[in-house]
């Protein structure tokens, strides 16, 4: 009997996985230098990352591929995309380009792309994006723009937004008008303040990571527009102190993390005063803070997690144990007691002392 070969195997290279089943082939670490143009016409997810794919040109993706939803060329040192690259490809969902060696981009290299959805061009050296470049992909909700050297912002309507480690050192109003946007990082940016009016577009955030980008102080007004966020990081910045905002200000905040702060030395009275949905509280690895005020978590009716691990606390103020159900980390400080009242119970001394 013959042998029957599959389309998908019989012109699969070397090192590569091709399922013929599935509709995919994976290239990744394969090492090619090429575009590989004879595999299954019909291919759905293409996976090519890690080689060493310099250029891409019109001709490569036009005549195949078109059934393609998921395409990754991260890693492949690409230099250029030539106008018309993607202009067969209306399938597409996802495309990778993260770790590249792109400087720049034409305005309508992504042309074809209509029913894009999430797009990686972390890790390139782009440090702007062309006027029009994001509207010729109107369904795009995921744009990774991390470890980029960009200065000016991109306004598509996104849902998630990544502008990490990037130059950006000041957002003004107006420059980020993305209403639908829902999860947004700035980290690891330069961003010594934020204008009052910074956020005033963002009114569907959920999501704000600002961990690293070199804030000094908080000021009410800026978060006061964003009324939906649940999460908020604001790690390694150099805030000195931590007041009553954002929290007054945040009515359906979830989580709260102020770790890693070198000059963070002391927590307001009312730095907790309001967080009616606050559930976790992450104060760790600050090593300036010495003290918590009395009553500081009094006024969190739903907090579950607590965490002050590697700080320079010493002790904590009598009314600490009145938490209910509560999970605390509190290993890792220069304790001069173990319990800051007679009304700890057991369960309380022992995850105290066991953290």
């Amino acid at each position: 009997m013959a042998m029957t070969v599959s389309l998908a195997s019989a012109f699969c290279p070397q090192h590569c996985r091709c399922d013929d089943a599935r509709l995919e082939a994976n290239c990744s670490g394969a090492q090619l230098d090429s575009f590989p143009i004879a595999l299954n016409p019909r291919l759905k997810r293409l996976l090519l990352a890690g080689g060493g794919i310099r250029q891409l040109h019109r001709n490569m993706m036009v005549s195949s591929y078109k059934q393609l939803e998921v395409l990754d060329l991260s890693r492949n040192g690409l230099r250029d995309l030539q106008l018309g690259s993607f202009a067969h490809q209306h399938r597409l969902r996802e495309l990778r380009l993260a770790g590249n060696r792109l400087s720049q981009l034409a305005p309508r290299v992504l042309a074809g792309l209509q029913q894009l959805r999430e797009l990686d061009l972390s890790g390139n050296q782009l440090q702007s994006l062309p006027s029009g470049l994001l509207r010729t992909v109107p369904l795009l909700e995921d744009l990774n723009l991390a470890d980029n050297q960009l200065h000016l912002l991109p306004l598509p309507q996104l849902a998630v937004l990544d502008l990490s480690s990037n130059r950006l050192a000041q957002l003004d109003g107006g420059d980020l008008v993305l209403p639908e946007l829902t999860h947004l990082s700035l980290a690891g940016n330069r961003l010594a303040r934020l204008d009052s009016a910074a956020f005033a577009d963002l009114g569907s955030l959920r999501r704000l990571v600002l961990s690293d980008a070199g804030l000094a102080r908080l000021e009410g007004a800026t978060f006061a527009p964003l009324a939906q966020l649940e999460e908020l990081y604001l790690d390694g910045n150099r805030l000195r102190r931590l007041g009553g905002e954002p929290l007054r200000v945040l009515p359906r905040l979830r989580l709260l993390s102020v770790s890693g702060c070198p000059l963070l030395s002391a927590l307001e009275p009312d730095a907790f005063a309001a967080g009616p949905a606050l559930q976790e509280l992450l104060i760790e690895r600050n090593p300036r803070l010495t003290a918590v005020p009395a009553g500081a978590f009094l006024r969190l009716p739903r907090l579950r997690r607590l965490s002050l691990r590697a700080n320079a606390l010493a002790w904590l103020p009598a009314d600490a144990c009145a938490w209910p159900r509560l999970q605390a980390g509190l290993g890792d400080n220069p304790w001069l007691c173990w319990c800051p009242s007679q009304n700890c119970d057991r369960r309380m001394e022992r995850t105290w002392g066991e953290t």
